[in-house]
């Protein structure tokens, strides 16, 4: 097992899979996990992470807070419904359920639309720090 509290600062492609696969082995140690806080991930370490817990990483997760990250805002809807008691998430099968996910938050991040964010909160409750200045206008 790799040291989980070596400082990763991912810039090639075997750096980023090396980082996510550390991260990845780290948060599967802790299954209880109920709050994520990702800042600054660059996006294909974004896209990995996103993958991860769409199976499942953090079984528990209930809150997921990503801040100052360019990411695929359709890979997070994907997320969003595979943890989603209204989708019919595996095992998540009534309200006091602590498997979904039930809340996100945004921060700085302009790759996410204001489409993008009425379809999460479909799911679950969506907070966009500041949404004018942070979410993009466009879509």
């Amino acid at each position: 097992m790799r040291d989980p509290l070596h400082p990763l600062n991912p810039r090639s492609k075997k750096a980023q899979r090396d980082a996510v696969a550390s991260l990845v082995e780290f948060l599967e140690g802790y299954p209880f996990i109920r709050k994520v806080e990702v800042s600054s991930c660059h996006s294909e370490v974004m896209r990995a992470l996103l993958r991860a817990f769409s199976n499942h990483l953090c079984p528990q997760l209930e809150e997921l807070c990503i801040s100052q990250c360019s990411i695929d805002g359709l890979e997070l809807v994907g997320l969003v419904k595979s943890r989603s008691k209204a989708d019919g998430a595996e095992g998540c099968a009534s309200p006091s359920d602590t498997r979904s996910l039930r809340r996100v938050g945004l921060a700085c991040c302009p790759s996410i639309s204001h489409y993008i964010v009425s379809i999460l909160r479909e799911y679950l409750a969506v907070e966009v720090e500041d949404e004018k200045a942070e979410v993009n206008l466009r879509g």
